[in-house]
């Protein structure tokens, strides 16, 4: 019998950076260095000091239901949301339980007691209406199964759906489950909000310096007992590789979180004796927009020669420094949506020939590789352009702005292929599915696949949902919607002085604020 413990999909929404410099040799396997140290580790939690941090992306938006995942990870501080992602599935914050109402439609939350705002104002029920409304105004997609809120007393509140949807929990555990004081909101409004978070977190905004510096300072009167540990945080922002590696070496910064495109970066400081934590972060794909009928890409047996084309061992085993994983489908073991029937398509450039043949292109044909700027770097775009032109599919690239990528995502593309990373996020795994890649409309999409998805989110068991997560890998990978490439790692590098952070050890972007101290 599966438990709930299977439902972990913790390889990840939104996007890395993966910019790594591919050699014609193998990458060394990662080894265990010694901690730089020379004191002993405290045990216990110590109280005082200003944990520094080095973050590549700026906050922009400290409004949850405007920001994104790189605006959360900055404002977690100051902003708790109803529940936080686990290795297993959802865990208590703001809401300690929650169980499926008695109409078998809806979710049932109950509220933590005795939680204040920054600003005074009480967390309660009506607080976490007004803030889901603010979310389903803002037309965010994971609450749009709410079909209303009613508040049963001051610490339970009922959402109610059309129909049971598993995912909506673990929904609430990512953006959308961020509540922010309704009382500031309607005071200063959404405008004065973007730039002035007032949650229930550990930590005030004390200052924030745009694109430069975040700097919070101790809630005295956090409602967890005994934390936080520390007097402050301070988040840099940093996007130069370079110049971040050289302050956090100089001992400027106690922690860097580090994109998954740094991975010899990561190697090379694991080696030099740093505390490299790292999980699952992105999958590397490619996107043909299979779903328009007039493209080439709509032939099936063109999608597959792509598959083909591409030798995924040889990028893995030259870039991955130890940490990539060939991906041969949408999930890899031993996550639950990993189906061990899908037989991989692997490198066989005469196979991905034959099949161009048989579409009725003996002589390849001519396309474009759409990639936005800093998602992918352009070796690995450039060697997957190689292998393509090796069965004589000729692509130009096409490098995108931030501008043209969300137009993209938003209206598709035309006889060509995307190639990006993106999130797989922890959990529900039809989560993902509505809110990463798999979003994009120039994916093909059979009404199968609709049909799956909707049966997954209906389920009302565990081996349910992961019979169905796996027909819809299954399905993925029979009708070759896209290519998985590699799963890449996201890292945080840390000096022996921290502990207890939570960076990148059950969500991406995840971390725990409230529990992070500093040793000697």
């Amino acid at each position: 019998m599966r438990t709930i413990a299977k439902l972990f999909i913790t390889f990840t929404v939104l996007l890395l950076l993966v910019s790594v410099g591919f050699g014609c040799t193998a990458s060394p396997t990662p080894t265990t260095s010694p901690t730089p140290t020379t004191s002993p580790t405290p045990t216990q939690p110590q109280y005082g000091g200003v944990m520094k941090m080095i973050f590549f992306a700026s906050l922009r938006n400290f409004y949850p239901p405007e920001y994104s995942f790189f605006d959360c990870y900055s404002a977690q501080p100051a902003i708790e949301r109803l529940v936080l992602t686990g290795i297993a599935e959802p865990r208590p914050l703001l809401a300690e339980s929650w169980e499926t109402g008695p109409d078998g439609k809806s979710l049932i939350l109950n509220l933590r007691h005795g939680v204040k705002f920054h600003d005074g104002t009480d967390f309660n029920a009506e607080a976490v209406k007004f803030n889901l409304e603010l979310h389903k105004e803002a037309k965010r997609a994971e609450v749009q199964k709410i079909t209303s809120i009613d508040v049963i007393d001051e610490h339970t509140v009922k959402l109610n759906m059309d129909t049971y949807n598993n995912a909506l929990i673990f929904d609430l555990a990512m953006l959308s489950g961020g509540i922010v004081s309704p009382t500031a909101i309607k005071t200063h409004g959404v405008e004065w909000a973007r730039a002035n978070p007032v949650g229930t977190g550990p930590f005030k905004l004390e200052s924030y310096e745009k694109d430069v510096r975040l700097k919070y300072t101790r809630n005295d009167d956090y409602w967890q007992e005994g934390k936080p540990y520390l007097d402050g945080i301070e988040i840099n922002y940093v996007s130069d590789h370079l110049t971040a590696n050289a302050s956090f070496l100089a001992g400027e910064a106690d922690l860097w979180w580090l994109p998954g495109s740094q991975v010899k970066l990561a190697y090379d400081l694991g080696q030099k004796g740093y505390t490299v934590a790292n999980i699952l972060g992105g999958v590397a794909v490619m996107i043909p927009d299979g779903q328009n009928e007039e493209s080439i890409f709509a032939d099936k047996k063109v999608r597959e020669a792509v598959e083909y084309a591409i030798d995924k061992e040889a990028i893995v085993k030259a870039g991955g420094y130890g940490y990539w994983q060939v991906a041969e489908q949408g999930a890899v073991p031993p996550f639950a949506a990993y189906n061990p029937e899908v037989e991989p398509r692997k490198y066989d450039p005469e196979k991905a020939k034959q099949l161009l043949k048989e579409a009725g292109y003996p002589d390849g044909f001519d396309t474009t590789i759409i990639a936005p700027v800093g998602n992918l770097s352009g070796n690995v775009i450039e060697i997957a352009q190689s292998y393509l032109a090796a069965v004589n599919i000729n692509a130009r690239i096409d490098s995108i702005d931030a501008g043209r990528w969300a137009q993209v995502k938003a209206e598709g593309w035309h006889d060509g292929i995307v190639m990006c990373s993106g999130y797989i996020l922890p959990g529900n795994f039809a989560t993902n599915l509505m809110t990463t890649i798999f979003t994009y409309p120039g994916m093909l999409k059979p009404p199968e696949y609709g049909e799956l998805l909707n049966k997954s989110m209906a389920a009302t068991d565990s081996d349910s949902q992961i019979e169905y997560w796996q027909e819809i890998i299954k399905l993925t990978s029979d009708e070759a919607m896209y290519t998985p490439l590699y799963v890449m790692n996201t890292f945080t590098i840390k000096q022996n002085n921290v502990h207890d952070d939570g960076n990148v050890t059950t969500w991406v972007i995840g971390w725990t604020p409230a529990n992070a101290w500093l040793g000697e």
